[in-house]
Order: C-alpha cells, then structure tokens, then sequence
C-alpha cells in the first residue's frame, strides 16, 4: 500500500509526475517501467481517495494544459462518482481532438464504458 501522507500538492505533483514519466516509458518502449509507474501511480490514487483534498485535485487535474493528465483525471473522477458532468465534457472534448492521439481514443473508450456500451466492463 502507498504509504505516503500526502497534501493535495503533492498528490497532483505526483500523479504528474507518474503519467509524465509512463508516457516517456511508453515512448521508449519500456512497457515495463510504464506499467510500473501507473502502478505506483493507482497505488497513490487508493491510499488517497478518502483525503479531504481528493475530490477538489481531481478537479484541477482536469483543468491541467496536458491533454493526457486531463483525460486521466476525469477518468478517475467518474470512477469515482466525483464532477460527473465536468468529467463527461472534458472526455467529450478529448475524444473530438484531431490531434490528440491515444488520448482520443482513451476518452472515447472511457466514454463507452460509462455508458455501458462495451457489455462486461466498467470502470
């Protein structure tokens, strides 16, 4: 279990830093150290999610000017239950992106899991 005691700082510098990190793994084709990131990164995210601060970083996470930290966040917001509308318009968004990649299809796929179009998945 992560057992860091976090601010809500510190929780976002973080899951920057893990996603950033992830992405450049990725890059490189290390898909181990990618998967191990956002492991790490998961970890964090269910030692925090009874912080007082985890509802509102999410939020800002969303506002964040990298497409993919956004895309993240507002995946882990619906998972959550947490900004559901702001959520839904900031993976509308991605998904209507022309340059946004895997992103796009991330959002897209996150889209149609929320909505139970893909039958045995959920988030």
């Amino acid at each position: 279990m992560y057992q860091e005691n976090l601010t809500k700082e510190e929780f976002i510098s973080k899951f920057c830093d893990y996603h950033n990190q992830a992405v450049e793994a990725m890059k490189s084709n290390n898909y181990r150290e990618n998967n191990r990131l956002l492991k790490k990164r998961n970890k964090m995210i269910n030692q925090c999610n009874k912080e007082s601060f985890f509802k509102q970083a999410l939020l800002e996470l969303m506002a964040n000017s990298n497409v993919g930290i956004q895309g993240a966040a507002a995946t882990q917001s619906l998972k959550y239950r947490y900004h559901i509308e702001q959520s839904l318009k900031t993976l509308n968004k991605i998904m209507k992106m022309k340059n946004a990649g895997i992103y796009s299809l991330e959002a897209e796929m996150t889209l149609k899991m929320y909505y139970g179009e893909i039958p045995n998945r959920k988030l």
